[in-house]
């Protein structure tokens, strides 16, 4: 995992190779090696802005060439898939789909580009800031969250386009940037983001390594019991595997207020109001007593208790 002092060198310029964009530039990064050839994500319209695929250049190197081997639409799944030989000592960003848990709200980095000064000479800088949940793209009934960002250290500029939105806490890319919004004294402290998982709406081709980081990530029961009063934003689909609807509601009951504290203040839950259950004991950092007052119960089936153990 890169550290976030040393983004700036996984960040590349986007530039064209046509003089009349010269002032056109984007950002990128590298996400996937295969012998000599680095992958890079950036965004489409990045693409269309330096005047379409035969004049996409990269750190404005004319001498090589560049590949877009896959790239979406503009309008909904806005990434492209970059491949240039050599950069071979760029270190790769990793990428994670954010978890359920976390879609809420979420500390971010992004390091990208922009113009300096009136000579218009490209600079890199991280800013700061927080993502949660604006809505979904959609095409052909594939969904795709968009994120509205919210930057508090710094400002997009133009060029962060591509830039890559980096979850604070695991130090993933888990979207990239797409849009500047603001006015006044706004600009460039809202923006936009798609989630990376598009990437698989958009590359046919897409390698099982880089596949296999976009499995959504979810906590295990064993990882949520660990975490206890770091777990946020509780729900039922933290359990992805367990199914109550085999348990009777008078064991969850018991079960329930087996593992409250003497002095809790609780309502008076129904059995199977699961949810509202779980989500009272995580506010007393009691899940884990519960489960094991649930393995205990003589009525539990045996694939439900194998779980829990």
């Amino acid at each position: 995992m890169i550290n976030s002092e040393n983004l700036a060198e996984s960040i590349v310029l986007i530039t064209s190779a046509s003089d009349r964009k010269a002032n056109v530039i984007g950002t990128g990064f590298p996400f996937y090696r295969e012998q000599n050839y680095t992958y890079l994500l950036t965004c489409a319209h990045v693409v269309k802005d330096v005047g379409g695929e035969e004049n996409v250049r990269v750190n404005n190197n004319n001498d090589i060439p560049v590949d877009v081997v896959a790239i979406g639409s503009i309008q909904d799944f806005d990434l492209a898939v970059l491949r240039i030989k050599g950069l071979l000592n760029f270190p790769l960003l990793k990428l994670r789909v954010l978890s359920k848990e976390k879609e809420t709200i979420c500390p971010i980095n992004i390091p990208g580009h922009y113009l300096y000064s009136e000579d218009k000479i490209p600079e890199c800088q991280t800013i700061t800031g927080t993502i949660y949940e604006r809505g979904k793209v959609i095409k052909y009934q594939e969904k795709v969250v968009v994120w509205e960002l919210k930057i508090e250290e710094g400002k997009l500029q133009g060029g962060y386009s591509g830039a890559p939105v980096i979850d604070l806490e695991t130090g993933f890319v888990v979207g990239v940037t797409t849009h500047m919004e603001g006015r006044n004294e706004q600009e460039g402290k809202i923006g936009r983001a798609i989630s990376i998982e598009a990437l698989e709406k958009i590359w046919s081709d897409i390698p099982p390594t880089i596949s296999q980081q976009l499995k959504r990530e979810s906590y295990t029961l064993t990882q949520l019991l660990v975490k206890g009063s770091n777990f946020n934003n509780f729900s039922l689909a933290s359990f992805p595997d367990l199914d109550f609807s085999g348990i009777s509601p008078e064991t969850i009951q018991k079960a329930y207020q087996d593992s409250l504290p003497p002095d809790a203040e609780v309502w008076d839950l129904e059995g199977d109001n699961i949810e509202q259950i779980l989500e009272n004991l995580h506010q007393f950092r009691k899940i884990p007593q519960f489960f094991e007052q649930l393995i205990q119960a003589p009525d539990i089936h045996q694939e439900f208790r194998n779980q829990l153990q």
